[in-house]
Order: structure tokens, then sequence, then C-alpha cells
């Protein structure tokens, strides 16, 4: 018989040194959310951190807490998520950023656990910016030149792929308002919210590759999500803020070197 509680939703959040954020966000699942339980990932930076993120976790009333090496951002919410399986069982996963409050949240359109889908809400940033779609198409020949310009260095090339991408990000962002489309295929979700059903969890387990210490995890999901056939939508009934003044303020990485690291392992390494 399994004994494990039941919550229809999982939320696996990672924390490293910015302790502050993470009050926003709990306040604004609680207000938002029914059935759910948060498993606050700690990437352990020193003992006073985890000290006060664990008695974060024991203040609020479904929360586990969880402390592990500092390995990224990939590690950390494979070690979150591996405890919801062993622990819970559920209906989604989701995967947030500390730095996120949820404005709104009508699930009406998710479709059932069992059918393996990976959900992209509209993430508004702090300039007012749309976060969705990270990738609006999956696009090999993109990611080939994307890989060529970090390998090489060639900033020229790296910005032209960038701009193609937002390029796409505001047209997608454009016609889906237009027609009020509630959902839309897209190429790969942004990392700081995304909805994940039970079944594309199961399929796509373990999520993330642990070499890859930070950046450049959307396109890995996104393209491990393409090769085994689990669709990404984009979905404007659920609204997060992010505000992006989480970890990375004062994170003790060169966050260029170890985007282009990232990007160059993904394609060197990438499932086909």
């Amino acid at each position: 018989m399994d004994n494990r509680a039941y919550y229809k939703y999982i939320f696996v959040v990672l924390l490293y040194r910015n302790m502050t954020d993470i009050h926003d966000l709990l306040k604004s699942i609680e207000n938002k959310m029914n059935s759910y339980h948060v498993v606050l990932v700690n990437s352990f930076y020193d003992d006073r951190t985890n000290k006060e993120a664990e008695k974060i976790a024991k203040s609020f009333e479904s929360c586990s807490f969880l402390s592990v090496e500092n390995h990224g951002y990939g590690a950390g919410n494979n070690a979150g998520i591996e405890y919801a399986r062993k622990h819970f069982n559920y209906d989604y996963i989701i995967i947030s950023n500390p730095d996120i409050i949820i404005e709104q949240f009508d699930d009406s359109i998710l479709q059932l656990p069992e059918i393996p889908t990976i959900y992209a809400p509209k993430i508004i940033s702090r300039d007012y910016k749309r976060q969705n779609p990270n990738w609006a198409i999956h696009s090999n020949l993109l990611e080939y030149m994307q890989y060529l310009a970090c390998k090489y260095d060639n900033t020229v090339l790296d910005y032209f792929v960038i701009a193609i991408l937002k390029c796409l990000r505001i047209l997608y962002g454009v016609i889906a308002d237009i027609f009020h489309i509630k959902q839309i295929k897209i190429g790969n979700a942004h990392g700081s919210f995304l909805i994940l059903s039970k079944s594309a969890i199961n399929i796509l387990y373990p999520l993330y590759d642990e070499n890859m210490f930070l950046f450049y995890e959307e396109v890995y999901l996104g393209n491990r999500s393409y090769c085994r056939k689990v669709p990404t939508y984009y979905i404007s009934n659920i609204i997060v803020n992010h505000k992006e003044d989480g970890s990375m303020r004062i994170a003790n990485v060169n966050t260029r070197k170890e985007a282009h690291k990232s990007v160059v392992y993904y394609y060197e390494h990438k499932e086909r």
C-alpha cells in the first residue's frame, strides 16, 4: 500500500544565499493555490544561510527542507524532484525560482497528469517584458549558430541569434494576445517557473544534466522533451511576476563564461 501523502502540486524551489525573496513566493503560493506542498532545496553556502533556509521551511505550513551541496541549478532541482518522487504522490511538479510571485493561477487548461506535457506560463519580468516562450520554436539551426558563437566567442553571431529569439518571443506573445489564444506549442519554457505533469516527469527524469552548472538548462530540457515527444505549451491564464533579483546577484561566477561553457557542453552532448 502506498502511504505517501498526495498533493496536486509539488513546488521545487532552489535557494542559494538569498533568503529574502522566498517569503513573497511562499505567501503567493498560500494565497493562490490549493493542495500543494513545497520542497525547499538549499544549495549550501554556509551554516548561517542553511539554518535560515531551514527556519523558513519550518515556518511554512506545507514545506519540506532539503540541504544539498552547491553543484548548480540542475543538480539542485534534480535533488528536489527526486525527493518529491520519493515522498509524495502528485499530479504536477512546479519548478520555481524563489524570486517569483504568483499573480494568477487558473489551472483549468492543464491536461490530465497522465498526459506528458510541460507548461510555460506568462512570466512578466520586473521591466514588464515577457519571458515566455524562452524559445518559440525548436531549431537545430539556431542551436548550432549559438554553439559556434559561444565556442569561438563570436559576439556578433551570438547577438544575432539572441535577436531572432527575442523577435519570435514577441511575435508569439502578440499573436496569443490578438487571437486570445490560451495555449500554443513552443520550443522550450523559461526556467524560472514551469509546470510538468507527472507523466512528463517520469519520461524526462532526471530533468537536467548536472555537468551544466548554470545557464541553458531550458534549452537542454526543451531538446530532451522534443526528442522524447513531450510537448511544451505556452499558456496565458497562469501569470507570474519574476523579480530577477535573486541569487545571480550574489553568485560568485563569471556569468558570460559560464553561459558559454554550458552552451558548448550542451551542443556537444545533447540528445539527438
